[in-house]
């Protein structure tokens, strides 16, 4: 099932698709995944808990999603899937962050894995229309970011990415706090 996107960017700028209604990115609260809680009813009263935020941005930890080379917690996806789909029962959004966390880009090879195990939480989460997109990581140069917006629009058209300092009008500028 193909999600259709509901947001578009243009000139760093978020907008809804429907009626072209500028949504802001400023002052977003940021939530780490690690914190979703894995019982059901504490999750969705957990869900709904941001003080009426419209948008959350939730980070994601590599070491989080990838425990070894190519071996992912697909616990931890399906509570990050939960903890989404609930959200997007009350017509919430979110931007995903991911973060290499202690994983330090030092090679290529690197970035590559780290996009590899992104993709992976995409496909985890593809059926959650409340996620507008993907952050590009900050350690990123302008082509690892290229490859992995590629890598991601592969299989998942429907996503607008963020940056806090975008290198091209299609990406949302976005700033944490």
């Amino acid at each position: 099932m193909k999600i259709q996107a509901q947001f578009s960017s243009r000139e760093s700028k978020l907008f809804f698709k429907d009626n072209g209604q500028i949504v802001s990115t400023e002052q977003l609260i940021l939530l780490n995944a690690h914190e979703i809680p894995l019982d059901a009813t504490a999750l969705e009263k957990f869900a709904c808990s941001f003080n009426g935020a419209h948008i959350v941005v939730v980070r994601v930890l590599w070491s989080s999603v990838e425990l070894s080379e190519g071996g992912y917690d697909e616990s931890f996806l399906a509570a990050l899937r939960t903890f989404l789909k609930c959200r997007e029962l009350h017509n919430l959004y979110e931007i995903i962050v991911p973060e290499c966390g202690g994983n330090v880009m030092q090679s290529e090879e690197s970035a590559v894995q780290f996009t590899a195990a992104m993709c992976h939480t995409a496909r985890r989460i593809k059926d959650c229309a409340s996620v507008i997109g993907f952050a590009l990581p900050k350690e990123f140069s302008e082509q690892q970011a290229a490859h992995f917006i590629d890598a991601m629009s592969a299989k998942h058209a429907q996503y607008v990415y963020f940056s806090e300092q975008p290198t091209r009008s299609s990406v949302v500028q976005f700033s944490l706090q």
